[in-house]
């Protein structure tokens, strides 16, 4: 499992096995316009695999602050390809 990192406005971070299964899954979740529209505007830079070096903060509620190597979020939260979270808390729930 590796994650990606999609720029288009908002950041979106997604747990998938592969970038076409990634680019899959963010267009399910927030459409081909948005996928294309960041592709428009970034170009290649609309999606980057992460490195698993990498440090990661999140907040997993309004609260709760998680910091951790991209690596050990795989290994702690990504079983199946998913969403792993949004710049923008409250994104999804519109």
């Amino acid at each position: 499992m590796n994650m990606y990192e999609f720029q288009g406005g908002i950041y979106v971070w997604v747990c998938a096995r592969n970038k076409e299964e990634a680019i899959n899954l963010y267009i399910e979740v927030f459409g081909d316009d948005s996928w294309y529209m960041g592709v428009d505007i970034y170009g290649d830079e609309a999606i980057r695999k992460m490195s698993g070096d990498e440090v990661f903060t999140y907040h997993e509620d309004d609260y709760t602050v998680v910091k951790d190597t991209i690596a050990n979020h795989i290994k702690n939260y990504c079983k199946e390809p998913d969403l792993f979270a949004v710049s923008e808390f409250n994104y999804l729930d519109t």
